[in-house]
């Protein structure tokens, strides 16, 4: 009987500890949408408001401007771009690194766990030395050149090479298969659920990325959704209504994607680094 107290009072403890977690999460979503729809007296209100007595779209109507339009366009383009590009290197290195051991291929996954423990502000300024070199300043292909080889990418998708049977790899190197032909027709097939669950990470990373494309992009027609957000904060003034609900809209797409994919998403990290 005390055991069985015991461990009821454990699982009681874990499932608070859990909740209060949880909570930390929800809440500034919670907050963030339910401000946004609130009037600017309203939001800095003393005691505050847990719902809007008045349902206000004055912060969206004030937000929404046709720039904003080519911001989600070029964060489209950035996060999109870099999840393609990143994609299709990253289980490349990884297939050709898993499948056809060598020194080279040993060296190449340890310095993929190396520069993953690097801090990517180490690397921004020789980044941005060699894009100026390559004359790729204000432009799609400056901002994601940096991302088109990404060393978690490369250390994710080798855990989820090593689970594909070899079996069938040497199957299809009897059945006359080229090596290209063995990544895109067998290995890319039983990776569907990994690739899911990077390109959410990498889709996510990229769309809340901040400080390169600040870097490389100076004219407004390049600005990513995140320059954009970042400009609505005056040193001296901020009009709470209308960046709270820029920030739902920014937060919208991501928050789709994710419920979209969550399903792979779970499965691949679940299924990824299994032997």
């Amino acid at each position: 009987m005390k055991e069985k107290y015991k461990i009821e009072m454990g699982k009681l403890v874990l499932g608070g500890v859990f909740f209060v977690i949880l909570l930390c999460y929800v809440f500034p979503l919670y907050w963030m949408f339910s401000s946004s729809f609130k009037t600017a007296g309203e939001i800095i209100r003393i005691p505050p408001t847990w719902w809007p007595h008045l349902l206000s779209v004055e912060g969206y109507i004030k937000v929404w401007r046709p720039i904003w339009i080519r911001f989600f366009i070029n964060s489209f383009i950035y996060a999109g771009g870099s999840v393609t590009i990143a994609l299709f290197t990253s289980s490349l290195i990884g297939f050709v690194i898993v499948t056809y051991p060598s020194k080279i291929g040993t060296i190449l996954s340890w310095a993929a766990i190396c520069l993953i423990m690097i801090p990517f502000t180490i690397l921004i300024i020789p980044l941005y030395l060699l894009i100026i070199k390559l004359h790729l300043l204000n432009s799609y292909l400056g901002m994601i050149a940096p991302r088109m080889v990404y060393p978690f990418g490369i250390f994710f998708m080798l855990l989820a090479m090593r689970n594909i049977p070899r079996d069938l790899i040497d199957a299809a190197k009897i059945d006359g298969c080229t090596p290209l032909g063995i990544y895109w027709r067998v290995a890319l097939p039983l990776l569907k659920t990994s690739l899911a669950a990077l390109a959410t990470l990498e889709f996510v990373w990229r769309w809340n990325e901040l400080l390169w494309p600040l870097i490389v992009a100076s004219t407004e027609k390049l600005f990513p959704i995140t320059v954009g957000l970042a400009s609505l904060i005056d040193p001296y003034f901020i009009e709470f209504d209308k960046y709270l609900a820029a920030c739902v809209i920014v937060v919208v797409p991501i928050v789709i994607m994710f419920l979209s994919l969550q399903k792979f998403f779970v499965k691949g990290i679940t299924l990824t680094g299994m032997k």
